[in-house]
Order: structure tokens, then sequence, then C-alpha cells
């Protein structure tokens, strides 16, 4: 098989899970689905309705919203290693932003946008290709 057909693995220490999520599967809702790590040696041991119950109690908001009376995640569909749900688009964005930590980071993304922007070479190709000043006044 090509090199370009084989899917990439997402290599850290401290990766934990990976998660993807959607809002085309059921109208009006946020669908999601998470995986553990392949490569984390620590995920072998790590139970991934543990690890969404974990972050579905960091308030008292989500928890109530996110777990059921005997304290199971009731959103979570699925295995220890894989597993996912389907949330209201506000509740979604709770979760991401008090329980998963996700949602004050783009901050520190968009610093590095902007550093990016600053960066970007002068001489491009649009910029070669481009009518000169002198042959656009007609001279």
């Amino acid at each position: 098989m090509s090199a370009d057909l084989r899917a990439g693995h997402l290599k850290s220490a401290k990766l934990e899970a990976v998660g993807v999520a959607n809002t085309g599967y059921i109208p009006g809702k946020v669908n999601f689905s998470v995986r553990l790590a392949r490569r984390n040696p620590l995920s072998k041991n790590t139970n991934l309705i543990a690890l969404l119950q974990e972050y579905a109690s960091k308030t008292d908001s989500l928890k109530s919203k996110l777990l059921t009376e005997d304290e199971e995640v009731h959103f979570a569909r699925g295995h220890r290693e894989a597993s996912g749900g389907s949330l209201e688009p506000e509740l979604w964005e709770e979760f991401c932003r008090d329980g998963l930590e996700m949602l004050e980071r783009p901050v520190a993304w968009e610093a590095k946008k902007r550093k990016a922007e600053q960066n970007k070479p002068k001489n491009t190709l649009d910029r070669f290709f481009a009518p000169s000043p002198k042959k656009a006044k007609g001279t």
C-alpha cells in the first residue's frame, strides 16, 4: 500500500483519547465519537466511559445534565475503548468548555495564526503572475 493511502496516527505521551463531532447526522444534535489513543501505553488501562464520567462531573451544572442518579454517563454509548453519544448543541458546547476544557484554547491558536500571517512570504506566485503596473496602464 502506498504511503499516501495509509492513515496516520497522533503521537503524544499525553494523548488519552481522540474524538470527533458533527452536526449533520441528526438535526438539532451534536453527535460525537471517542476512541482511546492507539499508541499511548496508559490507554490500555483507561476506561473511556469512566473518563467521560470524570469530564461530565467537573461542574455541578454538567453533573446534573449529563449523569444519571447512579453517576452513570447517560450520553456515552459504547464500551471502554470506543464510545460516543448525541447531545443538544448548547449542552455540547458546555461540555466542551467546562468538562473537556477545550473551547478556551482558540486564543492560543489565534496567536499562532497571526504569527504565521506575519511571517508569510511576500514573493508568491500570485504576485509573480500579476500584470505589471506599467503594462496595465498601457505603457
